[in-house]
């Protein structure tokens, strides 16, 4: 895939990648479709027509990351959360939510994650690996990681680890992050959803609390 695939193809190719056998199928579509448009949903849905429930599994997700940027409406048309939510959703997975953007604090937990042995990369993590050696501090903002051409992976693992256990490991309680999205975004109108997004990923930002991870000076 490539940054011209759009929303919908992507969460297409993201649905696919999740499934388990070739011929999985999205939990049962309500009766209210006909069985022609219950295929056209599941293609939608970047699903096989004519597969059923019983002969394939998949993954449990209960949670998709993107990254904050994806929830802003640029033009009339839909953002590209949106957008990938009704496809996310016609597969029977749960719509996206903003990725918790603390950069300093997401490297901070993927190391420690990494250092303690907690965070174990497979090996078909195949970009992931090959990105997270090349990864180098920020010359001006040195507890940032500096940015690069291909390091989306490791951006996406900082966003899912830290959206995902980062709260966890605050010393302020609460909770996780789907949680307080589904209980901020209650719009279903997609300019109101966009609204009451922005509103609180603002919020969420001004509860960021910088995170050094430099190491101590070692004494000489």
């Amino acid at each position: 895939m490539t940054h011209r695939t759009s929303p919908r193809d992507l969460a297409k190719e993201i649905v696919a990648r999740s499934v388990l056998s070739g011929d999985f199928v999205a939990p049962p579509f309500r009766a209210a479709y006909s069985s022609g448009q219950q295929e056209d949903q599941k293609q939608d849905a970047g699903l096989k027509p004519g597969a059923t429930k019983d002969n394939c599994a998949r993954e449990k997700i209960d949670a998709i990351y993107l990254s904050p940027d994806a929830f802003a409406r640029r033009t009339d048309e839909a953002s590209i959360a949106d957008q990938m939510g009704d496809v996310f959703v016609a597969a029977g997975f749960p719509r996206p939510i903003p990725a918790d953007n603390d950069r300093v604090g997401g490297w901070m937990l993927m190391y420690q994650m990494l250092d303690g042995g907690e965070w174990l990369l497979t090996e078909n993590c195949v970009e992931l690996i090959r990105t997270i050696p090349n990864l180098v501090r920020d010359p001006v903002r040195v507890e940032d990681i500096e940015k690069m051409d291909g390091d989306d992976p490791a951006d996406a693992a900082r966003y899912g680890l830290k959206s995902r256990y980062g709260a966890g490991r605050s010393r302020e309680t609460r909770p996780p992050i789907e949680q307080r999205v589904a209980e901020r975004v209650t719009s279903t109108d997609p300019t109101g959803r966009a609204m009451q997004m922005r509103k609180f990923q603002e919020e969420e930002k001004r509860r960021v609390q910088p995170v050094s991870f430099l190491h101590h000076h070692r004494r000489r």
